[in-house]
């Protein structure tokens, strides 16, 4: 399944999404494709907006396979800086710690994520199977089944959003994608706006509705 975090547009200050993560292809077509690169100065003026894709499952190979065929927004993408044999420098290759370390820049062990699921024999509950994204220390809840409180309190570094909020207040952060796991480990604690894919539509934290702006966004 693909996730695709994302943040959106309408009047942020400054928005986070989540960026196109890309493996590798042939350095050659990086360069010749390639802009030159503008040098940031201490007067160049900080970005209005940043975005950042990520496309679960999305290999270089096939970056590299379908880059002369793609259109529109992928197109523009490609025809930009690419990075062609980036990756993340551990092990854990599931989908949690990955979207944890994206926007964290922490490894597993540090972020706290280690897996999309683990075994965790100290939580009072009798279910000790803990799953990433949620709140094991709420009541009636289990770690499968629809039964688990989605939640961030697993994550324990900032993630770039954080970051920003924390430098300038006004600074908006939204997270939207196709799993709560990716959307919350990737907005962080400090979204103004998060949100994932449930049966019925759009759906955020427990008992909190999302805003007909960010919906319709």
């Amino acid at each position: 399944m693909t996730e695709t975090p994302f943040v959106t547009l309408n009047h942020l200050k400054i928005a986070l999404a989540a960026t196109v993560c890309i493996g590798s292809g042939s350095p050659g077509l990086a360069q010749n494709l390639a802009p030159p690169v503008a040098k940031v100065t201490a007067a160049t003026p900080p970005p209005k907006l940043v975005v950042m894709i990520a496309v679960d499952q999305f290999s270089a190979d096939l970056f590299a396979e379908y880059r002369g065929k793609f259109t529109g927004g992928l197109a523009r993408l490609a025809s930009g800086v690419v990075f062609p044999s980036g990756y993340q420098a551990h092990g854990a290759t599931e989908t949690c710690p990955g979207h944890a370390t994206i926007l964290t820049g922490s490894h597993p062990g540090r972020a706290g994520i280690v897996a999309n699921n683990y075994f965790d024999l100290s939580v009072a509950r009798d279910d000790k199977r803990i799953y990433c994204a949620e709140d094991e220390s709420i009541p009636g809840t289990a770690s499968g089944g629809g039964k688990y409180a989605p939640s961030v309190n697993h994550l324990l570094v900032p993630t770039l959003g954080d970051l920003m909020k924390a430098r300038d207040p006004e600074a908006q952060v939204v997270s939207v994608a196709g799993k709560d796991r990716a959307a919350i480990m990737m907005g962080g604690r400090q979204a103004d706006e998060l949100m994932w894919l449930a049966p019925t539509g759009l759906t955020s934290y427990r008992g909190t509705t999302p805003s007909p702006t960010a919906t319709q966004a």
